[in-house]
């Protein structure tokens, strides 16, 4: 025992001034520890002699399980509300600043574009109906200018009554078309022979 007490002494130092000393508060001890026994009657004693059974072990180890997650994460119950509330005000707010946005800007900014398109489309219409206009007017000028040419070159020259006819007749489309038809010159020239004489006499 006294090699004991060395050791501890060594091991321990200041143990040595309770060697002697009496014990403190028994009446404390007396009272917290009286009456002190297992009856075994909520949880399972080496003494007993009935074993415990496999549900009640599993159900007492969840239960420690449960309690030590609860300890190990004691924010998460506080945290929770406070988190879910700012969530929830952030979509409140959210929610209103989209009923704060003016509906009828998006209308209005649709109605000025489409109205830029009508116009748009209004002025390329016209434009593509003055270019139409105008290309009709140069084919019917080449045209007049060629049939003009071919009766010229049948000799038909300016200030004889074949030309005088020429420039009444061909001035309509479908003499024109008629005119180049032909295909030589000498037919031509005997067709618009024959069209002065018919207008000759068909003049009244």
């Amino acid at each position: 025992m006294d090699l004991v007490a060395e050791i501890g002494y060594e091991q321990y130092k200041g143990i040595a001034k309770f060697q002697n000393r009496k014990l403190e508060n028994e009446e404390q001890l007396g009272i917290m520890f009286e009456d002190l026994r297992n009856t075994s009657n909520d949880h399972w004693a080496p003494t007993s002699s009935d074993l415990p059974e496999a549900n009640e072990t599993h159900h007492e180890e969840d239960n420690d399980k449960e309690a030590d997650c609860d300890e190990d994460n004691p924010s998460d119950a506080e945290d929770g509300t406070p988190t879910s509330g700012k969530a929830t005000k952030r979509h409140h707010v959210a929610e209103k600043d989209k009923v704060k946005k003016p509906k009828s800007a998006g209308g209005h900014w649709m109605q000025e574009q489409m109205a830029r398109i009508v116009e748009l489309n209004e002025k390329t219409t016209a434009s593509c109906e003055s270019i139409v206009l105008a290309r009709m007017e140069e084919s019917t000028v080449c045209s007049i200018n060629i049939v003009m040419d071919l009766v010229k070159a049948r000799g038909v020259v300016c200030g004889t009554k074949l030309h005088f006819i020429a420039t009444q007749i061909f001035t309509k489309k479908a003499e024109k078309e008629m005119f180049m038809t032909l295909d030589t010159p000498e037919e031509r020239f005997e067709w618009l022979s024959m069209k002065h004489e018919w207008m000759m006499r068909h003049k009244d």
